[in-house]
């Protein structure tokens, strides 16, 4: 294969994926705004808030730790690049699969001289966190609440 037609068909699964990406996402943005606007609904603006920054403040967590674990195995990268990495891997979760946002950042991360099984190792690590986190929290929540939410456990 000519090296022109092996760009080519680089480029061509480039536009291929980010259309795919576009069109679950709008698919995804039209059915959930579709069942948002028959609900009524009473929005708390103070929560949305807290959401939102809560939601950030964990992307940014797990971001760091993902670099810091590359950066732990012995690889260079820039933290800018990572948070670069980070960002545009993460359009591939709207895809349907499960593993599309992964080999975004192993795909991003590779072009960036990080070894594949560094970028897939610091990956997995992130996740068991977030689950542990989320665990942690969710127990949290439970303890405080108790009453509410041991009914609903319960049943």
């Amino acid at each position: 294969m000519s090296p022109k037609f092996k760009k080519f068909l680089k480029n061509a699964f480039v536009v291929v994926i980010v259309i795919a990406i576009f069109y679950f996402l709008f698919q995804i943005m039209y059915i959930n705004s579709v069942k948002i606007l028959s609900a009524s609904l009473k929005i708390n603006v103070f929560y949305m808030l807290i959401s939102f920054l809560l939601f950030l403040l964990g992307q940014f967590l797990s971001l760091v730790l993902w670099h810091r674990t590359i950066v732990f195995q012995k690889q260079k990268l820039k933290f800018l690049s990572a948070l670069s990495i980070w960002y545009y891997s993460s359009f591939g979760k709207y895809l349907p699969g499960k593993f599309w946002q992964l080999a975004g950042l192993i795909y991003l991360s590779h072009k960036n001289n990080v070894r594949k099984d560094v970028a897939s190792i610091s990956a997995v690590i992130v996740q068991y966190v977030s689950i542990i986190a989320g665990l942690i929290v969710s127990l949290y929540g439970i303890y405080i609440w108790k009453k509410e939410f041991l009914g609903i456990v319960i049943i």
